[in-house]
């Protein structure tokens, strides 16, 4: 049936982009000189490790402006992300998690894709997660230039995880922004949060910027029905209970070839339902820290006959703290805490070069050395204390290498392969192919074939608590076969029309299996997922940009059936308009997806969701504002989980403001 659904929306979506091309008007209508019709699309990076376009690039990409984030109000991660095409996202009151291609499970720690910062991965080394879309993604959103999201599979050019997206962050240069900048923000909900910025010129061709920023958010009241008993407060939570506070901070400094970025952050939530069964509700004491520390360089540098050398070396730190409450028949309330570290370093090394016969190609070669990969639970009672202790450190080496070569004179071939070894988790071998037929200058067709991998993460393949999870030291890597075709179609004023069709097998998926007594991590059923993207957008006029995209999938499970947390349609459209031309801004954003099922097999009900934000540019030349409501129609809505429930309210209405004010540049 899918099938038969992908083969009809390519139709209707070459037919609608054939109608908006003829009647969006030509120069003359709009006053638009010829040469603005067919602009150059924004660049990427993150596709193949160098400078492309949009249509160069051997994946399908949407990018995120920071235009984009001023204009509909973006605060987190999460917000940005939940406006790309085909992404969703859940929340469980700890963190946030997105999936994409109608895969999301319940319980993974954000495990199948890619979060990176100006192209290092922020993956980290004991749970493999990449849990940085909420208040626990470092970066504060006014230094974004722009985000890159490749769809598709990445692992030929990173290594593990890069099975269904990879999401690359770029900052703003240090070069041309505000001397300085001091932002407030607040919302009904409680948050509190001021961050402040400067950029130096130091001379000589050295350039720095600051950033930092503290928030601590008041947190919200729950209703959770499978609470509501006299004993749990008829199942309304504390605010006190969904609590958070932390710190951000950056720097970037400009030494010629050199660019030297450091990123320190800290996030304690507070967790209103407990893990587990035994978890105790609206618990004030039950608390998780994320702490993500990094230091880096990079250097880049031509070379003879137009090659280029890049290198990067970062050291990268992450703390996890926790400890939740647990009820027991002794009433004696046990404490269940953790303490897990992990410290690495790893450099990257790139050589590009060109060749007649084989055309561009790039050769690699990547080093990770873990220092410290430490996991320490404890359980504590009045009369007793059991602890728990992992050592998992690891070390890893790959090679890899990329050709780019031209077939014809419009058809471009990409090839990539990497190995990679692993001291505790063994080889992998990750190819990509795609080709690449600019039809013309307007219309580009693209077909990837990708073989990523997943490593199983420390924590589920070590960790042994003899309380609720055993180790699983027979646990296999993930694989993936994938195939997708791209159309994309830049029509007149700068829109672009977009149908992407995908065939997605994920083998040897690891899940949870809680038979035999204590649970461990296993290679469970294969994943199967295929649908159809469309997506439609860009200015309309001066004054109006509009865009609209929806998703068409079906994933499901080998010998279960339809996927948990698994909607079969998204949909997803933006407007906004200028009520003063380039200095005050109103935008709308109206998100809505199918029912989706939980782990005990309930389904949750269609999410409508819709955000109205109004924004300013430079209506002052020092002060700028930003306000918007988030969820205007106070849907009641829920997300499939995996804690003590299967399900977590989501967030209802709220109202926010952002106070900017800045210095000259």
């Amino acid at each position: 049936m899918i099938d038969g659904i992908c083969r009809r929306a390519c139709v209707v979506i070459l037919l609608a982009a054939s109608a908006i091309d003829a009647q969006v008007g030509s120069p003359g209508e709009f006053g638009a000189p010829s040469d603005a019709l067919f602009q150059d699309l924004p660049i990427v990076h993150a596709a193949a490790l160098h400078a492309q376009t949009l249509e160069e690039a051997p994946a399908n990409v949407t990018i995120i402006t920071a235009a984009d984030i001023r204009r509909y109000g973006y605060r987190t991660l999460g917000e940005a992300l939940a406006s790309v095409r085909g992404f969703y996202g859940t929340n469980d009151r700890a963190y946030q998690y997105f999936g994409s291609r109608g895969v999301n499970l319940p319980g993974d720690y954000n495990t199948r894709f890619l979060v990176m910062l100006n192209g290092q991965p922020l993956t980290e080394a004991i749970y493999a997660s990449n849990n940085f879309f909420g208040a626990d993604f470092g970066l504060d959103l006014d230094l974004i230039e722009r985000i890159e999201v490749i769809r598709g599979p990445t692992g030929a050019l990173y290594g593990s995880n890069g099975m269904l997206a990879n999401i690359n962050v770029v900052t703003k240069s240090p070069v041309g922004i505000e001397h300085g900048r001091l932002s407030t923000e607040t919302d009904s909900f409680g948050q509190r949060k001021v961050t402040a910025s400067t950029s130096v010129d130091l001379g000589r061709g050295r350039n720095l910027l600051v950033s930092a920023s503290v928030f601590n958010n008041r947190g919200q009241s729950l209703y959770v029905p499978e609470y509501n008993t006299p004993s749990t407060g008829f199942g309304y939570s504390s605010t006190k209970s969904d609590r958070e506070r932390g710190y951000h901070s950056f720097a970037n400094l400009l030494i010629g070839q050199w660019n030297l970025m450091a990123c320190f952050n800290s996030r304690q939530k507070y967790l209103p339902i407990g893990w587990a069964e035994t978890g105790i509700f609206d618990s004030q004491d039950s608390w998780a820290m994320d702490e993500r520390n990094m230091l880096g360089a990079m250097y880049s540098r031509e070379v003879r006959r137009g090659g280029k050398i890049r290198w990067q070396i970062f050291w990268d730190q992450y703390r996890y703290t926790a400890q939740e409450h647990y009820r027991a028949e002794e009433d004696l309330e046990p404490v269940y805490a953790e303490s897990n570290r992990a410290q690495w370093v790893n450099t990257r090394l790139t050589y590009d070069f060109s060749n007649k016969r084989l055309g561009n190609i790039m050769i690699g070669a990547f080093s990770a050395f873990e220092l410290q990969n430490r996991q320490h639970g404890q359980t504590r009672t009045l009369d007793s204390v059991e602890d728990f202790f992992v050592d998992a450190a690891d070390r890893q080496q790959a090679v890899f290498a990329q050709v780019e070569r031209k077939l014809a004179r419009r058809l471009t071939a990409h090839a990539g392969l990497r190995f990679d070894n692993s001291f505790n988790y063994g080889v992998a071998l990750s190819p990509r192919l795609a080709l690449v037929f600019q039809q013309s200058n307007r219309t580009a067709w693209k077909i990837v074939y990708g073989r990523p991998f997943r490593n199983p993460s420390a924590y589920e393949k070590y960790w042994n608590d003899g309380v609720a999870l055993s180790a699983a030291l027979n646990l296999q890597k993930e694989t993936a076969h994938t195939l997708e075709g791209v159309l994309e179609r830049k029509l007149k004023r700068g829109l672009l029309a977009v149908a992407n069709v995908y065939d997605y097998r994920l083998n040897k998926l690891i899940q949870t299996n809680y038979e035999g007594g204590l649970a461990h991590y296993d290679n469970a059923n294969a994943i199967k997922s295929r649908g159809v993207e469309l997506e439609l957008g860009g200015p309309v006029s001066d004054r109006l940009r509009m865009e609209a995209s929806v998703a068409l999938q079906r994933a499901s499970e080998r010998q279960v059936g339809w996927l948990v947390n698994s909607p079969r349609w998204i949909v997803n459209t933006r407007t906004s308009y200028d009520l003063v031309p380039k200095r005050v801004t109103l935008a709308g954003a109206f998100y809505t997806m199918g029912r989706r099922l939980t782990f005990l097999g309930d389904e949750v009900p269609r999410v409508h969701m819709l955000d109205v934000t109004v924004s300013t540019v430079r209506l002052s030349p020092r002060f700028d504002i930003v306000a918007g409501v988030r969820n205007l129609l106070d849907g009641n809505y829920v997300h499939p989980a995996a804690l003590a429930i299967d399900r977590m309210p989501f967030e209802r209405r709220s109202v926010f403001v952002k106070l900017i004010a800045r210095s000259g540049e």
